[in-house]
């Protein structure tokens, strides 16, 4: 049980966000985990990015091109409100950034110990056989 801590504790985050090596069972569970972490989350705030500009621009697009097809008389106010619908995007880049620095980093701290209970959980009677196997 005590190189079953030892393991689970140098799964612990080192101070440039690498997890330290563990041996070769755990490589993989690192690579994959580090990998999940530290870039596939920081990496999807750029998709949500693009995903609510092109949206964003889409939904003006649209009630600008159907409202000037209907009612073509408000066509300078329509445009007016078109170009202030897109700078709210600047406004939820701003928000994206504190949730995805802030929030969503918080929720990796907080998520690691969880993580390590299991693996400790899971790995335990794996280390006990063959700890009693081998001595």
């Amino acid at each position: 049980m005590q190189i079953c801590k030892f393991i689970i504790f140098s799964l612990r985050i080192s101070s440039n966000n690498i997890f330290h090596s563990a041996g070769c069972y755990f490589d993989q569970i690192i690579k994959s985990w580090n990998s999940t972490l530290f870039h596939q989350v920081p990496s999807s705030r750029l998709l949500y990015l693009e995903n609510t500009r092109t949206s964003l621009e889409e939904f003006v697009e649209d009630i600008t091109l159907t409202v000037l097809d209907t009612c073509p008389q408000i066509s300078q106010a329509v445009k007016h409100w078109g170009k202030s619908s897109l700078r709210t995007h600047d406004v939820i880049d701003q928000n994206a950034l504190k949730v995805f620095e802030v929030t969503i980093k918080e929720g990796i701290r907080q998520t690691h110990p969880l993580v390590e209970k299991e693996i400790l959980k899971t790995w335990e009677s794996a280390y006990e056989t063959c700890g009693s196997e081998k001595g």
